[in-house]
């Protein structure tokens, strides 16, 4: 009688790639599904999720990228993308020599599904679920409401007279060595400002730094990418080409990132409160600078009779080195404008749009309803 035979280590080694590349594309696949029913069923894995594993998660990635001077998430896509350019050429290749068959693409299209797979569940598990999570709300009391054109143009008011008053001249090595000028100055100052916003009271503690400047900073340039944050690496990486007095608003922003605020105009909102709540008056300037274009954009798109009146009497009244400031960065826009910044506009958009932000590249300019909302509460605690 023969022995019916067992699913024994020597048995497993006889396995050939390709099945165990579909094992295991198809357990990772499981564990995605499962992932998302425990999400959307079970409130104590939603809890779980928000308060243990998910803080622990993001601190421990910056822990083991954070002492790294170099950005290891960048290197980790030029990594990803000459695997890709290989998997092409081998693809050719082969249909060269043996023709196109089942064996000739199906191979190149399980080996791409199974790392697609494994970089969607590392996303989806490790940082997409904080998409879904109204963190503003539970932080800061805010949310996105409804807000009248006299609320606009008053905090358009309020945000230029704050911008005239922590005008800052920039460093002239701020743009001769872009990326000393990050490291010395703008990280360490971004650090202390949420530190002073953690001893308000407004935040948890932000600890283990990782902040890089990208490697990819031309290509970003042109993508109209002033940074962005690696939810694979944990860190927040800074585009330090862009105009110097745009840095520190923009490293406040990718932190607010790593400290879990997903939504584009949550982040905005979180490094507006740090970096005003810096001692450094650049950090102030900075962001007040930022959120000032951000409403002028809004009373430019609005349509309302007398806001170019408006809008012209706000220029007006902005000191000279701060039209100096802003006439530096619509020329960088400028300069870099053109089909790469579009089409990376259009994937974003994309982007923000299937992982909940419905508005997607124009969430972030949702910022201004949670600004006008935050005045309101301002003048009721006055």
């Amino acid at each position: 009688m023969n022995k019916p035979k067992s699913c024994n280590a020597s048995t497993l080694r006889r396995l050939p790639r390709a099945q165990w590349q579909m094992y295991a594309f198809f357990l990772w696949l499981g564990l995605i599904v499962l992932g998302w029913i425990a999400w959307l069923l079970i409130p104590d894995y939603r809890r779980f999720w928000i308060h243990g594993f998910a803080p622990q998660w993001w601190k421990i990635q910056r822990m083991l990228t954070g002492w790294i001077s170099f950005s290891v998430g960048d290197l980790g896509y030029i990594g990803l993308l000459l695997w890709g350019l290989w998997q092409v050429f081998a693809f050719i290749r082969d249909w060269m020599k043996h023709g196109l068959h089942l064996q000739t693409w199906g191979r190149p299209l399980l080996r791409m599904a199974v790392v697609i797979s494994l970089m969607y569940g590392w996303f989806q598990l490790g940082w997409g679920f904080a998409y879904l999570l109204p963190r503003v709300q539970q932080s800061f009391q805010l949310s996105l409401q409804p807000y009248s054109d006299a609320e606009l143009r008053e905090l358009a008011q309020w945000l230029a007279s704050a911008t005239n008053a922590y005008y800052v001249p920039i460093k002239p090595d701020a743009k001769k060595q872009p990326v000393l000028y990050f490291r010395e100055y703008i990280a360490p100052g971004a650090v202390k400002a949420y530190a002073q916003l953690h001893q308000q009271g407004w935040l948890a503690a932000y600890s283990h730094t990782s902040l890089k400047p990208s490697l990819f900073w031309a290509a970003m340039n042109y993508m109209g990418i002033e940074g962005y944050y690696n939810p694979f690496t944990g860190e927040a990486q800074v585009n330090t080409d862009i105009p110097p007095v745009l840095l520190p608003f923009v490293t406040c922003h990718e932190i607010a990132h790593q400290m879990g605020f997903a939504q584009e105009y949550a982040a905005n909102f979180v490094g507006f409160l740090a970096a005003t709540h810096a001692a450094d008056s650049l950090f102030r300037y900075s962001a007040y600078l930022d959120m000032l274009l951000y409403a002028c954009n809004s009373l430019r798109h609005s349509r309302q009779q007398g806001d170019s009146l408006f809008l012209h009497r706000i220029w007006e009244h902005l000191l000279p080195g701060v039209k100096q400031d802003i006439h530096r960065i619509y020329a960088y826009e400028q300069a870099y404008a053109g089909p790469a910044d579009r089409l990376m506009m259009h994937v974003y958009d994309a982007f923000l749009k299937a992982n909940h932000q419905r508005r997607g590249i124009h969430s972030y300019q949702q910022v201004i309803a949670l600004l006008i909302q935050y005045r309101r509460q301002l003048k009721v605690r006055a």
